[in-house]
């Protein structure tokens, strides 16, 4: 049977509606904190009009606060740019450290909503294959989910990174999966992705954690 591309698209578009609502749902809140601060300092600006003392500490506050919000905003105006172009080529040559870690600060918005701390264990390293970024953070956004459904005492995804001969391991510690969540993940949200990325993921049978390993494209 061949692959399903309908399916590897719909799964995409709903991925990047996913990430971008979450983005600009950011920029907003940034945007807000701006127009409230700037009110703030136009209504200083009137009140030493009608001979109130201008205090600098509380212009340099407000202008602190604008300041650091622009910064997020610019932040994830940046992330979303990285969204967009990982769409560039449909394969190239990702550091997949790079690439998780992008998610941790993409997602966060995602997780702190649901009270979990997304953690890496960076292999000190860059980790280099050849593969479809746009997919393969799909997938690993995937399998982060999961394990947010999964989760009953832990409030934390903790991902370990290791390199292999042209392919990358990450352990998904702290999250048992059940044996029916696994089976029902890989025949629907994982099968979509298996042609486009050269990939396997396993559940330890003990421990009902994952493990996701994804090789170089031989194209």
């Amino acid at each position: 049977m061949g692959h399903d591309w309908k399916e590897t698209a719909k799964k995409g578009f709903l991925f990047s509606g996913e990430m971008t609502a979450s983005a600009t749902h950011e920029i907003k809140n940034s945007l807000a904190v701006i127009k409230e601060n700037a009110g703030l300092l136009e209504d200083l600006a009137h009140m030493a009009e009608k001979g109130r003392p201008l205090l600098p500490e509380k212009v340099i506050t407000l202008g602190q606060r604008i300041s650091k919000h622009v910064d997020q905003a610019n932040k994830t105006i940046t992330n979303i740019n990285k969204l967009a172009h990982s769409t560039d080529r449909f394969e190239s040559s990702v550091n997949v450290v790079e690439i998780l870690e992008f998610l941790q600060t993409m997602t966060s918005r995602l997780t702190i909503n649901r009270g979990v701390r997304l953690a890496l264990s960076s292999p000190g390293k860059d980790l280099v294959l050849t593969t479809s970024p746009f997919l393969l953070k799909q997938l690993v956004w995937q399998c982060i989910c999961l394990l947010m459904e999964e989760m009953y005492d832990s409030k934390e995804v903790q991902i370990n990174i290791a390199g292999g001969d042209k392919s990358v391991i990450l352990l998904f510690k702290g999250v048992a999966v059940s044996k029916e969540a696994f089976d029902l993940f890989v025949s629907k949200e994982a099968n979509a992705l298996r042609s486009p990325i050269n990939y396997d993921i396993t559940r330890d049978e003990n421990t009902g954690e994952l493990v996701l390993i994804v090789r170089s494209s031989s194209l």
